[in-house]
């Protein structure tokens, strides 16, 4: 049986994750029970619809109930989670103008006057319907209510991407890839005071494998010699010196001793992680750039 849509609003559903919320309408000609079984929005582009994923409908299951003399009504919403890596794409591709979605639906209904308790199996029919407008056209949520409205909501302005590449380094560097990596992994957990160790492994990698290739010099520590890396031989005497700076801040700022008596805070952990993958990062460049003049 084919269920007709009555597109009714999108609004931002307060949640953990952002999330639209879109209220339709469903339209049958008698009474009958529906379960949506799986959804996916779309967005409209000069290419065509794009999928955003997966929507959802909690309402299961939905029955028609006798509007007037010739529809049953059911009234239901679908939500889509919109996280920061969304949001971003759907700034891409709106282009700086209005925003069309549609969901798309599958359903199967059954007749009420099939029993629903368990061990009974109704006669069941797999369809599908559109959310939209018009056909074809999904639904609108013009340029102004979204920059206005909706983004503030979804908290699009508390939040903007950086795109950081995955670490890829030779195989004597192996191991400074790993510790970062395992950086991130204690940062997504809350493990804070962790993200500084590891971070602080990797930097005494980077640095053993400076001084080793011949980019060293020897300084005085509480009056003992100490060989350390000697950024300046490494990048030259300018950029050298600043990156050197960088690192030996770093290289405090990580070790656990500075922080101690005191919990690690998130936005410490952060700074450690961001400065700790840009340092990197800039390093394993520079390696392949030098890579054929390093000492053997």
């Amino acid at each position: 049986m084919a269920i007709k849509v009555r597109f009714r609003q999108a609004t931002v559903e307060p949640a953990v994750i952002p999330t639209l919320r879109i209220d339709v309408y469903l339209i049958s000609d008698r009474p009958i029970y529906v379960m949506v079984l799986t959804a996916e929005a779309s967005i409209q582009t000069s290419n065509g619809w794009i999928s955003l994923g997966e929507a959802h409908c909690y309402d299961h299951p939905l029955f028609f109930t006798i509007s007037g003399q010739r529809e049953a009504i059911a009234s239901t919403r679908f939500y889509l989670e919109l996280d920061p890596f969304r949001l971003e794409r759907i700034e891409q591709l709106r282009g700086n103008g209005d925003i069309y979605l549609r969901i798309k639906a599958n359903y199967c209904t059954f007749d009420p006057s099939e029993s629903l308790h368990l061990g009974v199996n109704p006669t069941v029919n797999l369809e599908s319907f559109y959310i939209e407008q018009e056909p074809n056209s999904g639904f609108k949520i013009p340029k102004s209510d979204w920059v206005e409205q909706f983004l503030p909501k979804l908290g699009y302005k508390k939040v903007r991407l950086l795109e950081i590449p995955i670490l890829e380094a030779p195989t004597e560097l192996n191991e400074l890839v790993i510790h970062i990596d395992e950086a991130w992994e204690h940062f997504s957990m809350g493990n804070y005071e962790e993200v500084l160790t590891s971070c602080r492994k990797g930097l005494e990698i980077i640095e053993r494998y400076l001084i080793n290739n011949g980019y060293k010099k020897t300084i005085e520590v509480k009056g003992e010699p100490k060989t350390v890396a000697d950024w300046k031989a490494f990048l030259g005497s300018s950029v050298g010196e600043d990156v050197e700076k960088i690192f030996d801040g770093l290289k405090h700022f990580t070790s656990v001793g500075a922080h101690a008596g005191r919990v690690i805070s998130r936005a410490e952990a952060e700074y450690a992680l961001m400065c700790m993958h840009g340092i990197s990062s800039y390093f394993l460049k520079m390696i392949r750039v030098s890579g054929s003049t390093l000492p053997s």
